[in-house]
């Protein structure tokens, strides 16, 4: 009697045919089972196979592209003006007055409502105001609104968040940043203002530098976003490092277009929190997280144990290669790409070239 195992039905799968294995459904007419089980197909029936359509797809499945895994794996940011109240797209009184008896306080509200109206008649908006509102956002936001940008509507921003505040307070306080111009005073308001004391000035300053737990959280909540989606992924690809300067100059080149006086404007205003969003280290350099500082810290400082006479140089490649295999001995893979542009970016250091174009290192004083 011959040994089995037991397996051989399972086995006796390696020999089937995979081009002959069909999901279970009914046999179209034009098929037919040959003798040894297999199934023919004909040509007619290939060719009537077809992939559904984009849009037959988004039709069937609505909510299929809506999945939100955050800023960084997103393809742009929420567009700002998204967040302005309903009273800065300009809008007719009476169509501005309906709006607003209906709850809708936002322009994001009010593009929602509008896409769900789907041509009912609704008691005090007649045909042409909602043609009024329709041909309004379309100036103002483009004919796909809640579609994600890759640029940054700084100015949209300022204006969400000190729209409620007092007229005159307001200009004072963005004056300092020279943004008085996103909202303008009449000639009296203006007057009135240049005529205020030390203390009513002060006292503006004060009142407009402090702001509510939700302003705070929403400031918090749209710099989050443009540093996750649009800085961040920037800094990946220069090893997570950058200095206060190129990332200033990133921001200002995913802004959208606006002078360069209302940029620093906004920028001064925004740039303690901005740079929170990332780890400080010496000089002007920033970090993009924890694990990236940590990592530039044991290389340069590494790197500074080898200068212990003076004078000393080093090839950078040499250097890089030494410091490469000495972590290599503590188990800690550093590339020597990654130590190599860790060192050309350290302040304690200068990068010179040799007769032959190599690059050399020498350490240099500095304060850290």
């Amino acid at each position: 009697m011959s040994y089995s195992h037991g397996l051989e039905k399972i086995y006796s799968f390696e020999v089937v045919n995979p081009n002959s294995v069909r999901p279970i459904a009914t046999l179209p007419q034009n098929d037919k089972i040959q003798n040894d089980g297999t199934i023919s197909l004909q040509k007619s029936t290939l060719l009537s196979k077809k992939e559904p359509s984009k849009k037959e797809t988004t039709e069937a499945y609505p909510h299929a592209q809506s999945f939100d895994f955050g800023p960084k794996f997103s393809d742009g940011i929420r567009a700002a003006r998204l967040d302005e109240p309903l009273e800065s797209l300009g809008l007719t009184p009476f169509a501005l007055k309906a709006l607003q008896t209906r709850g809708i306080k936002t322009v994001e509200e009010l593009v929602l409502f509008i896409q769900d109206l789907k041509g009912q008649n609704l008691k005090g908006l007649t045909q042409f105001h909602i043609d009024e509102i329709k041909q309004k956002l379309k100036s103002e936001l483009g004919a796909n609104p809640l579609q994600k940008s890759k640029k940054v509507d700084w100015l949209a921003y300022i204006r969400a968040l000190f729209y409620s505040k007092d007229a005159k307070e307001r200009a004072f306080f963005l004056s300092r940043f020279d943004l008085d111009f996103l909202y303008p005073l009449k000639p009296n308001e203006k007057i009135e203002m240049e005529k205020w004391p030390s203390e009513i000035r002060q006292k503006a300053l004060q009142k407009m530098s402090t702001f509510s737990q939700d302003e705070k959280n929403y400031l918090q909540k749209k710099i989050e976003e443009i540093t996750d989606c649009l800085i961040k992924p920037w800094m990946e690809k220069r090893n997570g490092l950058a200095t206060a300067y190129e990332i200033e100059e990133r921001l200002w080149m995913i802004s959208e277009p606006l002078a360069e006086k209302a940029f620093q404007g906004v920028f001064a205003f925004l740039k303690p929190l901005i740079f929170q969003q990332f780890v400080s280290l010496h000089g002007n350099l920033y970090a993009i997280d924890s694990t990236t500082a940590n990592q530039y810290l044991k290389i340069v400082e590494k790197a500074e144990s080898y200068f212990y006479k003076p004078n000393s140089t080093y090839q950078l490649k040499e250097l890089a290669s030494c410091l490469e295999r000495e972590f290599m001995r503590q188990w800690i893979g550093f590339g020597t790409h990654v130590i190599k542009e860790f060192l050309l970016i350290y302040p304690g250091f200068s990068v010179g070239r040799d007769k032959s174009g190599n690059l050399f290192i020498t350490k240099k004083k500095v304060t850290l």
